[in-house]
């Protein structure tokens, strides 16, 4: 016999039992009632999503307004089910009696974070969680010092509008990077303890492997960085195309900061409880695009979904869909309409069902940094919003092609112009 042949079979055999393992897989694959296109043998519903490459929330609507409010699809063996009603994300992210993470949907992040928060799971998950949210709820005051905006600056020469669009996400990534660094190695008021400070005991010892360290910044890198850059990303590309709203911010931190050599001062506490118009367009651009499309949940037991009409079996994973939890017509009027005015007073969402916004998710997987991310994210934009005006580059229908991955980032980008203001606002245009 040959070395070819020889080599020949032996790949023969290894296709051979390949094959007779995935079909094991796909037979023994876990079943649902809940509707969904119809699964190719051993490939499930790849083929559909090739074919669509890249996924983007969109398509999911589609199957949405075609299957309901639950539905399903394969990723090969592997059962995935997609909830968008607040009544199941509640049992979902909060009934669950443990909610973990499945290995099949968290393995692609592992080369970014490693094995921290976002991956973790158990005891281990419980330990780090336990350890990290002081470092975000201590906060008694909010300064920023560490805010620098002169990537807008320097794009800004001599006063005028900029020659070429912005990319506004890198800048906006750079900026995220720049505050966890300074967290992480500034000194700051004695009470306030930095991310680095709570891993260690009295003494300097750290409390966790330096892996397990290590791990964890890589993790508050990524979810610093990526997440709120796509946040305001988004934000100032609305701002942009509604002016309206810009104007009404604009009139907001003039009438916070005034007129006076005082302007551009840092922010304070105190300021950031007076920004409720700014606090309103961010909410009402994070219900439009949420920074993390899905907040994912395996199934360790069998779940009733949908009053019980359908149930996510064991071993399944279910999404819960946050841009289509979102956008439910019975729960938010004309949802694809961009209207800050719902999260101002009067505006209605005082009385949404409980677990119909979901920016940070919910439960014991509930976003450690979620109110340090709004801190932030009002703090660049009364400093920014002060200086500028800002003018749409993306169109409106290329934000909504939103990629479907860790974060939900448009695949056009986000491009914006901006142009230097020369006064306050005085006009009324809320």
């Amino acid at each position: 016999m040959s070395g070819w042949t020889a080599c020949l079979q032996g790949l023969g055999l290894v296709v051979g039992a390949l094959l007779a393992v995935f079909s094991w897989l796909w037979i023994t694959r876990p079943r649902t009632n809940a509707p969904g296109p119809t699964p190719v043998p051993l490939l499930g519903n790849l083929p559909h999503f090739w074919r669509k490459l890249p996924i983007v929330v969109n398509e999911f609507r589609k199957m949405q307004r075609q299957y309901g409010d639950v539905f399903r699809f394969y990723i090969g063996p592997k059962l995935i089910l997609i909830a968008t009603q607040p009544d199941d994300a509640k049992r979902l992210l909060v009934g669950c009696k443990m909610r973990e993470r499945d290995d099949y949907t968290t393995r692609a992040l592992i080369p970014f974070s490693g094995y921290g928060l976002i991956v973790n799971k158990g005891e281990l998950w419980k330990t780090h969680r336990k350890l990290i949210e002081p470092t975000f709820h201590a906060e008694k005051r909010f300064y920023q010092p560490w805010l620098q905006i002169d990537w807008i600056i320097s794009l800004t020469p001599d006063g005028e509008a900029l020659k070429r669009q912005l990319n506004l996400y890198n800048g906006m990534a750079k900026q995220g990077l720049a505050i966890i660094r300074e967290r992480r190695s500034k000194a700051l008021p004695k009470k306030r303890k930095t991310f680095l400070d709570v891993m260690m005991d009295d003494h300097g010892n750290l409390l966790l492997p330096e892996s397990e360290v290590y791990d964890e910044v890589r993790t508050f890198g990524l979810a610093g960085t990526d997440t709120t850059a796509t946040a305001l990303s988004c934000i100032f590309a609305l701002l942009g195309l509604y002016p309206e709203w810009q104007d009404a911010i604009q009139k907001e931190v003039d009438e916070i900061f005034g007129t006076g050599e005082d302007y551009l001062r840092p922010v304070t506490e105190s300021d950031l409880t007076q920004l409720k118009v700014t606090e309103a367009v961010i909410k009402e651009s994070l219900r439009l695009f949420p920074a993390v499309p899905v907040a994912p949940v395996f199934a360790s037991e069998d779940i009733p979904l949908s009053d019980g009409r359908y149930v996510a079996p064991r071993g399944s994973v279910v999404f819960v869909f946050l841009n289509l939890l979102h956008r439910q017509p019975a729960i938010y009027p004309d949802p694809d309409k961009f209207d800050p005015g719902r999260f101002l007073e009067g505006g209605g969402t005082n009385a949404l069902p409980p677990y119909s916004y979901l920016p940070f998710g919910a439960g014991s997987r509930l976003c450690v940094g979620a109110r340090f991310a709004m801190l932030v994210m009002k703090t660049v934009l009364a400093t920014v919003m002060r200086q500028f005006r800002i003018i749409p580059g993306s169109t409106r229908e290329e934000l909504e092609e939103i990629g479907v991955f860790i974060t939900g980032k448009p695949v056009h980008g986000i491009n914006i112009r901006c142009v230097p203001r020369t006064a306050p606002v005085t006009v009324d245009c809320t």
